[in-house]
């Protein structure tokens, strides 16, 4: 709510910068060009973060989310190849309840009033979609299609798939979400966001192209 739609998508690209780092850090390695591509990645935000919209401090929400993304699709990608295709839905239902749980805590400890006020105004149920005026449509959108059925379809493709040909597709999020906002919100970046965002393109895909896999990389795959 408090940064660009365009910057977001962008910002949101850093998971596929993580993701190998990931790896490296659980002891598979990480090559030169990962290693350069990643500060590639932060001179990039560092030109998006100037070439717009002040930076602000969805900004840096975006930036978390992108690390706990990479953070799923790490351990996600494990677990798809190890366990059987029959534990997808266990699997989806798991994640769900879980961000259900820890988002339903954190906004009691952020927004006790408001989630108090909800609480008991569920206990009259005669108005209470008028009174909380609830955006269904957005609920469902966010819920069932950007949540659920976006998990389900990662799943699917993590058994197949290789987390390197699956990140690569992810960098076409930041292309699509700035065409979007071109057209639908009227967003405009100056030649410095541009050139940050490029920046950030090219080093997501430099990683997952030209980064390989060190030795021994795909034994610590199996060993999770």
């Amino acid at each position: 709510m408090s940064t660009d739609a365009s910057r977001a998508s962008f910002l949101s690209t850093f998971t596929v910068i993580l993701v190998p780092i990931l790896a490296g850090i659980t002891g598979r390695g990480i090559s030169k060009t990962t290693l350069g591509a990643a500060g590639l990645a932060l001179t990039g935000t560092w030109l998006l973060e100037n070439g717009g919209t002040k930076a602000s401090i969805g900004d840096l929400y975006n930036l978390m989310s992108a690390a706990f993304f990479a953070l799923q699709i790490f351990r996600t990608e494990y677990y798809c190849r190890k366990l059987p295709r029959s534990t997808m839905m266990p699997m989806l239902a798991t994640s769900v309840v879980t961000t259900a749980v820890l988002g339903s805590v954190l906004a009691a400890g952020t927004h006790p009033t408001q989630v108090a006020a909800t609480l008991h105004s569920l206990l009259m149920p005669t108005s209470w979609m008028t009174t909380f005026h609830i955006p269904m449509k957005e609920l469902l959108y966010t819920g069932l299609l950007s949540t659920d059925l976006v998990l389900v379809i990662e799943m699917m493709a993590l058994h197949n798939v290789p987390s390197t040909d699956a990140a690569i597709i992810y960098t076409m999020e930041p292309v699509l979400g700035s065409i979007l906002a071109y057209f639908f919100l009227g967003e405009r970046w100056g030649p410095m966001g541009w050139l940050g965002a490029g920046l950030i393109l090219t080093s997501s895909l430099a990683t997952q192209l030209l980064g390989g896999e060190p030795d021994g990389m795909e034994d610590a795959r199996e060993q999770g």
